[in-house]
């Protein structure tokens, strides 16, 4: 067999041609945070000031409540992802994997935690309950448009069955009852396969994107679950794995950010491509050092971001320093001093005239 001058350069060339195509076409990987999330909570307590949870919430919050308290009352979480805004348009979604972080616990044993997409738009608002009994666990007063255990938006559009209006259950996975365990649905376990319907359906129709939410094991004994919110140290992430359409890469922008999309659109945003992946797990973008509030309320100095946020801290912004006046950690140990609880009121005297306290214990 001859070979003619050419055929090997040829060869070559369509070599190259069939690798960058199979590049453009193959799977891609994007992981986000959620743009909202909140707690609704059921239940009245007459024995506290503010007896009615129904109307409270907590959508600015650190934290995530889903489960039924010791005390019989539920707490349900519902979180929503820009799935439009990071897969691009025209992709087919292929799998998923939704990962959230526990930081308390109300059992001594993993507990079955179902996703289910809502069939209504609700209101995150910006109402901290952290201050608030059981770090958050019984809410505060809604704002209108405040979503609520009665209301989607609270004193504007009320929910067709308190706790919000879901369909069948979209993944289930148990999670475990340790602080720092974590709860993971992924569309690839036997029964979680509709996580995949419903991304798709918010990718092609993004007005139906009302999100999922958190349901813990009711009906039972105790099964509440705190975990970080979008606020927090460690907020959920949803990886998603997709095939795009055409020729995207992965898109870079200055705060460390990672997209998938189109070169125009990556541009058009004020990003980077980078030709070299149509990923963005892991993130190939350069990342910006500054300041880092850890977990245990200390700052550190010149910390990449992803460093940051892979342990647990809060990324202050580039360029930031942990002397700035913005830079705000919580307590300086050792200089700060710690909050003094108020004095505690006795509630009785027993008939042998030894006073009496009642003190709440929430999980």
């Amino acid at each position: 067999m001859s070979i003619k001058p050419g055929a090997r350069v040829l060869s070559i060339i369509i070599g190259v041609t069939l690798t960058l195509s199979s590049l453009l076409a193959s799977a891609a990987q994007v992981t986000i945070n959620p743009v909202n999330d909140n707690t609704i909570y059921q239940g009245t307590d007459p024995t506290q000031a503010d007896p009615n949870f129904e109307d409270n919430t907590c959508g600015a919050g650190t934290n995530l409540f889903a489960g039924q308290t010791k005390d019989g009352l539920l707490r349900r979480a519902p979180v929503r992802f820009d799935i439009a805004g990071a897969v691009p348009a025209g992709s087919t979604i292929n799998s998923a994997s939704l990962t959230l972080t526990v930081n308390r616990s109300g059992g001594n044993i993993a507990q079955t935690m179902t996703l289910r997409a809502l069939s209504q738009d609700w209101g995150e608002g910006t109402v901290n309950c952290d201050a608030g009994a059981g770090g958050g666990g019984r809410g505060l007063d809604a704002n209108p448009g405040d979503a609520t255990w009665l209301d989607a938006k609270f004193q504007q559009i009320g929910w067709n069955n308190p706790g919000g209006d879901f369909g069948v259950i979209s993944a289930s996975t148990d999670v475990g009852d340790n602080n720092g365990a974590q709860g993971i649905w992924d569309s690839s376990v036997a029964g979680n396969a509709a996580m995949v319907s419903d991304l798709q359906d918010w990718l092609d129709n993004p007005v139906n994107n009302n999100g999922w939410i958190l349901v813990g094991l009711e009906g039972g004994g105790t099964s509440t679950r705190r975990f970080s919110a979008r606020e927090g140290g460690n907020p959920p992430s949803l990886t998603i794995d997709f095939t795009p359409v055409g020729n995207v890469f992965a898109c870079c922008f200055q705060d460390g950010a990672c997209t998938v999309t189109d070169t125009p659109s990556c541009t058009g945003q004020g990003g980077t491509p980078d030709t070299n992946t149509n990923s963005c797990s892991p993130n190939p973008c350069p990342q910006p050092t500054g300041a880092c509030c850890n977990p245990d309320e200390s700052c550190s100095d010149a910390v990449a971001r992803d460093t940051c946020e892979a342990g647990g801290g809060v990324f202050q912004g580039s360029t930031s320093a942990c002397r700035d006046n913005a830079v705000d950690c919580g307590l300086t140990p050792f200089v700060d001093a710690l909050p003094i609880p108020p004095v505690l009121a006795p509630t009785g005297i027993r008939a042998d005239g030894v006073t009496q306290y009642t003190v709440n214990i929430e999980a």
